[in-house]
């Protein structure tokens, strides 16, 4: 487990008369919501009430994000689950004054993909604000913020001096954040703010980051490696991100391995990935699995395909191999599966067809570019699947092509 965090505060005194043996306690149990690949801040200070001045610690990290602490009482939790769902949580005890345990227990976090799944609430999604000059610059900061409610009053939240920002001044200008760097301006800052609405019970926090670089597009590019024989160990070190546009530090990303190798195995590493070769490779060998990188609400995935022309081989095994595909956001008419890429031809195909075909869709070949082209029916909104077939010669191998396409 990480560092512990621990937070100290005067809790309110309850109706209750305050009993030093037994103090009473009032904890919110309500679950934290948070958007995947975003981030939340937790008031843990806010969710416990006692009788009594108490110690309050984290005593058990998340297992699917990560939790740091802002101070006064603020915890910022950010999943590392990439666009997956998921449910969460951490520990925390409530110590005496005398250091007795007087209570355990858990803040509950619903990671959620999809935004029209929330509850209603007020969910900030972070901003990150380019090229800032010498003269500032005004922030909506509620531009991309998941609001349920007519109106929200933002403040900047900036209780002590340990909290942001550090190198500027921030006020609030009709409901939106005016940003001015000081003489200290390093071209890094941020600010935290606050949005309330008429329900106490609805309030959030969210962030700003600022920099003075220009603005950056995040994107993943596809990548292939060919090798003409095996490595060492067979390990081969695939540096995926070297091709891709990531305008933070690679650290502030979550990466994922979407879908794993046919063949072999992937591990992430910080230059990219180790890809293992299997034991046994007796063919011009094909393979391939996908990479998700995220940033707050934002996720890319990209392709990385391996090819070892191994130069011993003296016979192929010829075979096809199942395939997946997710074209669940994908809004084109015709989308073009390539379904042979991973496949195991040594050399010219005779034949590829179609042998079984989708039942919520219709798919033909594309055989200029040996591809299966897939045609979605509109009002049906399931997954999919069909088989195909390739020969070569007198060997022929089918294998099954999965579709999910649930939007």
């Amino acid at each position: 487990m990480g560092t512990i965090i621990v937070l100290l505060f005067s809790c309110d005194v309850l109706e209750s008369e305050p009993d030093v043996l037994e103090p009473v306690v009032d904890i919110d149990g309500t679950e934290v919501y948070v958007l995947a690949n975003g981030s939340s801040f937790i008031d843990l200070q806010s969710k416990v009430q006692t009788s009594q001045p108490a110690r309050l610690a984290v005593t058990s990290e998340p297992r699917h994000g990560l939790l740091a602490d802002l101070g006064q009482g603020i915890l910022q939790y950010s999943p590392t689950t990439g666009s997956s769902r998921a449910r969460d949580g951490f520990e925390f005890t409530l110590y005496s004054a005398t250091n007795e345990i007087i209570r355990r227990d858990s803040v509950v976090i619903v990671i959620e993909s999809d935004s029209t799944n929330l509850p209603c609430n007020i969910y900030p999604v972070n901003d990150y604000v380019y090229s800032v000059g010498t003269t500032g610059v005004l922030i909506d900061v509620t531009a991309n913020d998941v609001i349920c409610s007519n109106t929200v009053e933002v403040s900047v939240y900036s209780p002590a001096s340990s909290f942001p920002p550090y190198f500027g001044t921030a006020e609030v200008e009709n409901n939106r954040i005016r940003y001015v760097p000081g003489p200290s301006f390093n071209g890094e800052d941020k600010i935290m703010y606050k949005l309330t609405t008429s329900n106490p019970a609805r309030i959030a926090y969210g962030m700003v980051y600022i920099t003075s670089d220009s603005a950056c597009t995040f994107s993943v590019a596809d990548d292939l490696y060919t090798f003409d024989s095996l490595v060492e160990n067979s390990n081969i070190t695939l540096k995926i991100f070297e091709n891709d546009s990531l305008c933070q530090a690679l650290n502030q990303y979550q990466v994922n391995l979407k879908s794993g190798p046919v063949y072999g195995t992937a591990l992430l590493t910080p230059d990219g990935f180790r890809y293992q070769v299997p034991d046994s490779v007796g063919f011009v060998f094909n393979d391939h699995f996908t990479y998700e990188v995220c940033i707050d609400a934002s996720c890319k995935i990209a392709r990385v395909d391996v090819r070892l022309m191994v130069d011993t081989v003296t016979s192929c095994n010829f075979f096809a191999v199942p395939d997946s595909v997710d074209i669940t956001n994908n809004a084109m008419g015709t989308v073009f599966l390539e379904v042979t890429k991973n496949d195991s031809i040594c050399g010219e195909l005779t034949s590829f067809g179609i042998t079984e075909n989708p039942a919520y869709g219709t798919a033909f070949i594309n055989a200029s570019n040996k591809t299966i082209g897939y045609q979605r029916d509109p009002l049906m909104n399931r997954n999919d699947s069909l088989r195909y077939e390739i020969c070569k010669g007198e060997k022929c191998s089918t294998a099954a092509v999965y579709i999910k396409r649930t939007k």
